[in-house]
């Protein structure tokens, strides 16, 4: 188990539902294990849901993109898939990309695929990442 800053807090996050023409972008991180989940990370101080969207794309892929609207939120308490106890409130938002070319962050990611809502569906997801899919 890590020990992280966040330690008996809650956790502020922002999963970036990026699309680009018919398809949705999944990444696969260290923190998660074998499933698949949106790109994203935690709020700053002072920072909006659309401006951490904008900024976690960018830091995890190399993706501009444009922040358009929450699909979901909701809290997870314990994911037994996250490689830490945490208590997060999460937003999933949506997200236009400029372009497909990912430039993932290697300390952070370990693939990604672009997917139609169908395919991913066929993926291992949270199912938090699930249920945004399937609106």
């Amino acid at each position: 188990m890590t020990s992280s800053p966040y330690a008996g807090r809650i956790e502020a996050v922002v999963g970036t539902f990026i699309y680009h023409r018919d398809k949705i972008l999944l990444i696969q991180s260290t923190k998660w294990g074998d499933h698949w989940l949106l790109p994203g990370g935690h709020v700053e101080y002072g920072e909006s849901i659309f401006q951490t969207a904008e900024r976690e794309a960018r830091e995890e892929t190399g993706l501009p993109v444009r922040a358009e609207y929450v699909i979901s939120f909701g809290e997870d308490i314990f994911m037994p898939e996250y490689h830490r106890p945490a208590h997060m409130v999460y937003y999933h938002v949506v997200c236009q990309a400029e372009h497909a070319d990912v430039r993932m962050d290697a300390n952070e990611l370990k693939t990604h695929r672009w997917l139609t809502p169908a395919e991913a569906l066929q993926q291992p997801l949270i199912a938090q990442v699930r249920m945004s899919v399937e609106r």
